[in-house]
């Protein structure tokens, strides 16, 4: 393993904001918080995802160390990792990268898998929260996908749900903080005009 990157984010007068860093990685965006690539050519970008998903909390102060791990020379796998500690919560945002052959594009890579996560937990009240999403993923021809799901609250209404690709299109009690939409697990392959594809979702509440 190898330390190939360290980074860190503090924030004064801003809190992290978990559902709209749930809908961020959604739409593939942790890069603005993560290490992003070329930040000069995508400042605009970058700060209006941090306007967004770290907005303004007079009186709270936010601190993020950061550091992303490489296995094997050059990198087959890559994890991006950060956590942000307040006084009423923490917060665990990352990615994870598996890349063959690397140092190529994800569209030329044989084996290409990138999950996205956020997870929380808030003390006062006491609830946990846990969100992942496979991004851009394929192997060979075979593109995968899949969105997951965890949520529980305590103390006078408890909640408890835990999915992994959606859930019943009858289930009305969603969080409204779930990302919507939410990404069956799956996988497709495309041959010409021809298309085969399975999906599916698997959910307790």
């Amino acid at each position: 393993f190898t330390l190939t990157g360290v980074g860190g984010l503090i924030g004064v007068q801003h809190t992290a904001s978990p559902p709209a860093l749930s809908q961020a990685l959604g739409a593939g965006n942790l890069d603005a918080v993560l290490f992003p690539d070329n930040p000069v050519a995508n400042a605009p970008q970058i700060i209006n995802t941090l306007r967004t998903v770290f907005p303004v909390r007079a009186s709270n102060f936010i601190i993020g160390p950061m550091l992303e791990l490489g296995w094997a020379t050059p990198s087959l796998v890559t994890v991006r990792m950060g956590l942000l500690v307040e006084a009423s919560k923490f917060t665990l945002l990352g990615q994870a990268i598996v890349a063959l052959p690397p140092l190529i594009s994800a569209d030329l890579a044989l084996l290409y898998l990138r999950l996205d996560f956020v997870g929380w937990v808030n003390f006062d009240p006491l609830q946990i929260g846990f969100d992942a999403k496979l991004i851009h993923s394929r192997v060979a021809f075979i593109s995968i996908t899949g969105q997951f799901a965890f949520r529980a609250s305590f103390g006078d209404q408890p909640t408890f749900i835990i999915s992994a690709g959606g859930f019943h299109p009858h289930f009305k009690e969603i969080p409204s903080d779930i990302p919507s939409p939410f990404d069956r697990v799956g996988m497709s392959l495309d041959i010409g005009i021809v298309g085969v594809s399975f999906k599916g979702y698997f959910a307790i509440t």
